[in-house]
């Protein structure tokens, strides 16, 4: 498959499109409703990338890897920008796959087996990702999701008709940017955006500082939905420990919403891969699986 190709998976309720390219979600349809993000390059051309083998952003662009060796991985790392393979396909789910290379790995020096499906069953689309050692050393790494979806969903509606609605009252005290280094997250300046609450209503001056990262959140599952029709989706993302949720500053009709096994290197921490804060590791010939759903209401 070529990584202008299309993969069309579907169910009796959802239609669900990808592309080879960074095994990206380009699609997901409800009878005539197109709930992803379109990809405009005016606000953000991206749709739906994964992040790995990092999530966000090291600083300086680089770590210290394994024997020492310091690598260059930018921004939610290199997947996002590979031609994956597609191994398996039926009517309701498809099975990209990433294998490591003498390019990947001059960015990361670990031998590893990358596998992304998508499957769709009623109103519901899983996400799963299985990340395998097939070196013989451990691998660190990091895993993460970075769907967008349309906000709003439908006519006549606004960006701030929407919210998102966690499982659990939630004490969200957010880390964000340091000053000195935008892509580095301060966590000596937190600030409350939920005290004791559920509900946190979309505004884009939410963003003015870039995404929202959850990183002590009690709640394994949110909707977002506009209240008054009940219309939207559900996250569960129970294998991830961190959330983020994202848009543009400036007017961007979508927001995303993304669960990070990791985030950005915090200011206090080193420039070391194995040291950041929830690190996974993969054991030599081991496999670690991931996985989140969306369910459209």
């Amino acid at each position: 498959m070529s990584e202008k190709e299309t993969a069309v998976i579907k169910s009796n309720l959802l239609t669900v499109s990808s592309v080879a390219e960074g095994a990206m979600l380009t699609s997901i349809r409800a009878g005539q409703t197109e709930f992803l993000w379109q990809g405009d390059p005016e606000f953000w051309s991206g749709q739906s990338p994964v992040c790995f083998p990092i999530c966000g952003s090291l600083r300086g662009d680089a770590a210290k890897c394994g024997a020492g060796e310091v690598k260059n991985i930018k921004r939610h790392g290199f997947a996002r920008f590979e031609t994956f393979e597609i191994t398996a396909q039926d009517e309701q789910s498809v099975t990209y796959v990433l294998n490591s290379s003498p390019a990947t790995k001059e960015i990361y020096p670990y031998d590893f087996r990358f596998a992304l499906s998508y499957r769709v069953e009623e109103n519901r689309l899983t996400f799963s990702y299985k990340v395998k050692n097939t070196g013989d050393v451990p691998m660190p790494f990091f895993i993460g999701g970075h769907p967008a979806f349309n906000c709003p969903l439908f006519g006549g509606e606004s960006y701030e008709d929407y919210v998102v609605c966690f499982e659990e009252k939630e004490n969200a005290n957010l880390m964000y940017p340091l000053d000195s280094e935008p892509t580095l997250l301060d966590e000596e300046s937190r600030r409350v955006i939920l005290d004791n609450d559920r509900i946190l209503r979309l505004d884009h001056s939410l963003f003015l500082h870039d995404g929202l990262v959850f990183d002590q959140l009690k709640s394994r599952s949110l909707t977002y939905v506009n209240p008054k029709t009940g219309r939207g989706l559900k996250l569960d993302f129970a294998d991830f420990s961190n959330l983020v949720i994202w848009s543009t500053a400036k007017p961007a009709p979508f927001v995303a919403l993304e669960p990070w096994n990791g985030f950005s290197t915090k200011s206090s921490e080193d420039d070391i891969l194995e040291h950041k804060v929830n690190v996974q590791t993969a054991q030599p010939g081991e496999e670690k699986a991931y996985s989140f759903t969306v369910t459209v209401l």
